[in-house]
């Protein structure tokens, strides 16, 4: 089931999708390994169908609005991906776009943008599988089996043989460095982040130095600059992936400081933020020539104290910063997708869900992409 760009498919059931009132699980890539596991599947007492992902145990579900009756009754089926785009059709009618998105059918978020909506599950699919299509394998799965009677089932794709299943994801056996503050560390998800779900997805080594309420800015102490100095690169990390602190925007101590032009690291000026990143991207360089840094900005909540300073950061020094190091690259949470706010446990605290969400996905695909250019 091809994903990329210009790609399409149609899978058509006919006959009915479960009795009674459970969550059944018809269409599976693993009977029986949840982590990673794509599936599309039907709850009556929910009244829909959807297509999910599960990252770290949170099923991630888009959804359909489909009656109970219907999903007992017996009717034919479309699930169709086009231009980008995934429908549902019930007995011929026409494709209805996705309605609302829930995790472990719990807060649920109505009003999407179809395309939208289709996007984030598409950029999810890639991140579990590290490549852009996957498979269904399994009808059926533990805990959500199938209760229905399906008379029929029928695939149609435009590229059978325009793949190579990979062995193993494209991160596997990676070493991951990850340097930052709340956020990298998991502060609303028990010291949990975004660096073990990719771990445990993908089969790499997470090597964190994370801690609570520190700057990137060296002019308080266990910042980012002093903290880094823990890292050996005996391993040889494949990535470093560094957060944009919160906490430098935070803090009336604090300077944001500019990009200069010394790349010597022993030269740099560590007591700005711009300072310190400037000063972890040449030393990184100096240390391990083929490590990638990866920083982050953070997705918040729009009604964030210090959005303004941290939007205006990201859009001149970090920029700065992208282009003075070959060895730098941004994902920009802050900016490119929609937070979803009622999973946050603050206005800048992830919980795992929203690590599972919007972290986790973009930060294995730019690790993947960068992997892919090598």
């Amino acid at each position: 089931m091809p994903v990329y760009e210009g790609a399409e498919w149609e899978i058509r059931l006919g006959g009915t999708l479960a009795t009674g009132s459970s969550g059944v699980q018809l269409l599976t890539t693993s009977h029986d390994v949840a982590e990673g596991r794509i599936f599309f599947a039907v709850n009556a007492s929910k009244n829909i169908a959807y297509i999910g992902v599960n990252i770290d145990g949170y099923y991630l579900n888009y959804c359909w609005d489909v009656p109970a009756a219907t999903i007992n009754g017996k009717h034919e089926y479309s699930v169709r991906f086009k231009d980008g785009v995934y429908g549902l059709s019930i007995d011929g009618g026409d494709y209805a776009p996705f309605t609302s998105y829930n995790y472990n059918q719990t807060g649920i978020v109505h009003n999407l943008s179809a395309n939208a909506a289709s996007a984030e599950l598409t950029a999810k699919i890639k991140a579990v599988t590290g490549q852009e299509y996957f498979s269904f394998t399994s009808m059926g799965a533990e805990s959500f089996k199938c209760s229905g009677k399906i008379g029929y089932a029928e695939i149609k794709t435009s590229a059978i043989y325009g793949y190579e299943e990979l062995s193993a994801h494209p991160l596997y056996g990676k070493t991951v460095y990850h340097l930052g503050s709340s956020i990298s560390y998991g502060y609303a998800n028990g010291g949990k982040s975004f660096a073990e779900q990719i771990a445990r997805l993908t089969g790499s080594t997470a090597v964190k130095e994370t801690m609570s309420g520190t700057t990137l800015s060296s002019q308080e102490g266990n910042s980012y600059v002093q903290r880094f100095a823990g890292f050996t690169f005996d391993d040889n990390p494949e990535f470093l992936v560094l957060q944009l602190s919160t906490n430098d925007f935070t803090k009336a101590n604090i300077t944001l400081g500019s990009v200069g032009t010394e790349t010597d690291s022993q030269k740099i000026n560590t007591q700005s933020t711009a300072g310190a990143i400037d000063y972890i991207a040449a030393e990184t360089k100096y240390q391990s020539p083929e490590t990638k840094i990866i920083v982050y900005t953070c997705g918040v909540k729009p009604n964030w104290g210090f959005k303004a300073q941290y939007s205006g950061f990201i859009n001149s020094q970090l920029k700065m910063l992208q282009s003075k190091w070959d060895n730098l690259v941004v994902v920009d949470l802050f900016n490119a997708e929609k937070v979803y706010t009622g999973w946050m446990s603050d206005d800048i605290h992830p919980t795992g869900q929203e690590y599972a969400n919007l972290f986790t996905p973009n930060l294995i695909n730019k690790m993947v992409e960068i992997l892919k250019n090598k």
